[in-house]
């Protein structure tokens, strides 16, 4: 069950003011990964909330891709009963950003390393890329729209 069904592909919201300096860079301009004003950061739920108009359903460990005012997607892990399940849910501006969405893939991949849990992922192959993208990161199709990983 993916956390926010229906949410892909909207627009990029708004960042709650609480939440800009947490994601602002200071210097403006282009930051370390090469993405002018593109920062990863934790996805407090603030942040989810602005982004998909609703509370997360479920405990997870989350980042999201902002620029100095905007949220351009969201991702990570929650788990389901003995195993976690990685998740992305990206707006078509976050998809023009692939060094952030590299950058926050070897995040979330590194905590996916850690755990040590089998995890699945939940895919809408309908947008492009986006079965290549896991299967890139060793995921491997289960079934249509379904992925695993398993170290």
């Amino acid at each position: 069950h993916h956390p926010f069904p229906g949410c892909v592909g909207h627009g990029p919201e708004t960042l709650p003011a609480s939440a800009v300096p947490a994601a602002g860079n200071g210097a403006g301009g282009i930051d370390k990964l090469g993405c002018e004003s593109m920062k990863i950061v934790p996805a407090t739920a603030e942040i989810v909330k602005a982004f998909a108009g609703k509370e997360y359903s479920r405990s997870a460990r989350m980042l999201a891709i902002v620029d100095s005012e905007r949220i351009l997607g969201i991702g990570g892990l929650y788990q389901d009963w003995n195993r976690q399940v990685a998740f992305m849910d990206l707006t078509d501006e976050a998809r023009r950003h692939p060094r952030a969405l590299v950058r926050a893939t070897h995040i979330v991949m590194g905590w996916i390393r850690e755990s040590r849990l089998p995890t699945h992922a939940l895919c809408d192959e309908e947008i492009k890329q986006a079965a290549a993208f896991l299967e890139l990161w060793g995921f491997r199709r289960l079934n249509k729209g379904v992925f695993s990983w398993q170290e």
